[in-house]
């Protein structure tokens, strides 16, 4: 089947390319476009761009494979992109979201180095953290507390013990630099 002259293999691939090429771009430029899926998941950038680079890929296959009719495989295509574009947002967008949210949220109450050097170092004493972070002794207390009440730290039993760390190291590692 023709499409304005052209094959449906080369607009499948080359909507696939100029999709691939967009994402490139919303990579890098992302922060300019970031609130236009706030209000329905489906109008995010990377949710659409993802719709269209895997439509136009499953497109080129099944035109190449020639199972069955153009009609069946721009159908066909649209509903495997719909699919895969769901579980990619699913599975990927939503929990990244989640987990930036979470960070945005942390560190809207503590300084951002001040974390990563307590997970590089593991270091929880308040006399060595008061010398290394440079910051005066209250903000460090509440940034301790902080850190207790979102689970990374325990509280001292005794004023002698000090804070322990909890944090799995799993965490840890994402906030290591």
């Amino acid at each position: 089947m023709t499409l304005f002259g052209y094959s449906l293999e080369q607009i499948f691939l080359v909507v696939l390319i100029f999709a691939g090429l967009a994402t490139v771009l919303v990579m890098f430029f992302g922060d300019a476009v970031e609130g236009i899926g706030e209000g329905l998941p489906i109008f995010n950038p990377s949710v659409i761009l993802s719709f269209i680079t895997l439509m136009s890929a499953a497109g080129f296959i099944l035109e190449k494979l020639a199972w069955f009719s153009s009609v069946w495989n721009i159908i066909a295509a649209c509903i495997i992109g719909a699919i895969l574009s769901s579980i990619f947002y699913l599975f990927v967008l939503i929990p990244l979201i989640n987990e930036m949210n979470h960070r945005y949220e942390l560190c809207k109450k503590c300084d951002v180095k001040n974390i990563a050097l307590i997970a590089n170092t593991g270091e929880t004493r308040i006399s060595l953290l008061h010398n290394l972070m440079k910051i005066n002794i209250k903000k460090l207390n509440d940034l301790m507390k902080d850190l207790v009440e979102e689970g990374w730290l325990e509280s001292p039993i005794t004023k002698q013990s000090g804070y322990r760390l909890i944090m799995n190291e799993e965490k840890l590692a994402k906030w290591r630099s």
